[in-house]
């Protein structure tokens, strides 16, 4: 009776969940790869001028192809399939490329963070913003070098992580240590979220380049909340409390993909204004009657009644835009200062007395 009732409730060996991760996978690296040739194309092509973030965030783009390929392998080793059909030697490979891939993982979650906190401390011009990016980037690069070295030293030696044999006289981290690899990622992702934001709503810009800005920052949420969902997934595979790791895992494995492919596309979609200039200028081109602000309405003269043209209140907003004004948010979309004349320039670097 007992015999018929397991064999009864035993899965199917013929079930597989690892369409739904090569649809995922794949959608995802595409989206990022074809934003980063925009990028390259808006800052090599359009504006010709390239910087260290550039070069960062296309190493970035090269790790997450990694990650991809070795979720591509884990699908040849038992991903997605129940553990219990999942040979000796699968299983063993499975959890050898989990751990290439991991480090591959953080290594394009790190060289992405860098490449907007490079923008940032590159473009923001006010003083304490720019010593907080560096001293976040600081706490990134300190960070994800720990992370690194704790899954470059799972286990001692390293190959007991795979090779359960092993474990009874191997040292591996505890789950804790996992556990606060999820929190720095965390962390890091919400403060490089969040830090431009203290600018954001004292810059005067037109309302379709603040939305469009607004659109990345929920992007860049959408980021944290999938690196909240992972820590949990990823916690509960490495500590196999759900008896089928390999099956189960598949879920991990799309959310992998996403996190690490909307972080490359939210740091490219910072850099895409010249592009929309050239093929829809006319998105961008609302001045004065798009400014966000009301109140610099009547700064710019657009409401002191019928003496005050429209031609006048533009007038003004762009001499604004020659003293400084409005200009943090087309510097984060551009993603560039070194093309500008050198007189516009003049008023970048020092306003510890403006800064938030």
């Amino acid at each position: 009776m007992s015999t018929t009732s397991n064999t009864t409730n035993a899965p199917d060996p013929n079930d597989w969940n690892g369409h739904s991760v090569v649809a995922n996978a794949a959608v995802s690296l595409t989206l990022a790869t074809l934003a980063v040739a925009l990028r390259l194309w808006a800052r090599f092509g359009i504006l010709r001028v390239v910087g260290l973030e550039d070069w960062l965030l296309l190493a970035a783009l090269f790790f997450s192809v990694g990650v991809t390929v070795c979720i591509g392998l884990q699908l040849q080793h038992g991903l997605g399939r129940h553990v219990m059909y999942t040979s000796e030697y699968d299983f063993m490979m499975y959890f050898k490329l989990s751990i290439i891939l991991t480090i591959v993982y953080v290594l394009s979650m790190t060289l992405t963070k860098l490449s907007i906190l490079c923008l940032y401390i590159r473009v923001l011009t006010y003083n304490r913003v720019r010593l907080a990016a560096k001293m976040l980037l600081g706490l990134v690069l300190v960070s994800h070098v720990y992370i690194l070295a704790t899954l470059a030293t799972a286990c001692i030696p390293l190959d007991a992580f795979w090779d359960f044999s092993k474990r009874d006289t191997a040292y591996c981290h505890p789950l804790s240590i996992y556990w606060s690899h999820a929190g720095l990622n965390i962390v890091t992702d919400f403060l490089i979220l969040l830090l431009p934001l203290v600018i954001v709503h004292r810059i005067r810009s037109p309302r379709p380049q603040k939305i469009a800005l607004c659109v990345i920052f929920v992007l860049g949420f959408s980021v944290c909340i999938i690196s909240l969902t992972r820590a949990g997934l990823l916690a509960r595979d490495i500590d196999h409390s759900s008896g089928d790791v390999t099956w189960d895992s598949a879920t991990t494995a799309t959310w992998n993909s996403w996190e690490i492919n909307i972080a490359i596309l939210c740091a490219c979609l910072t850099t895409m204004k010249p592009i929309v200039n050239r093929f829809f200028p006319h998105i961008l081109s609302g001045y004065p009657s798009t400014l966000a602000d009301e109140d610099s309405r009547d700064a710019y003269g657009e409401r002191q009644g019928a003496g005050s043209s429209g031609h006048e209140a533009r007038a003004m907003y762009m001499a604004s835009m020659q003293r400084g004004e409005g200009t943090q948010l087309s510097r984060i979309t551009n993603g560039d200062v070194e093309n500008r004349p050198s007189h516009d320039l003049s008023h970048i670097g020092h306003k510890e007395d403006e800064a938030p």
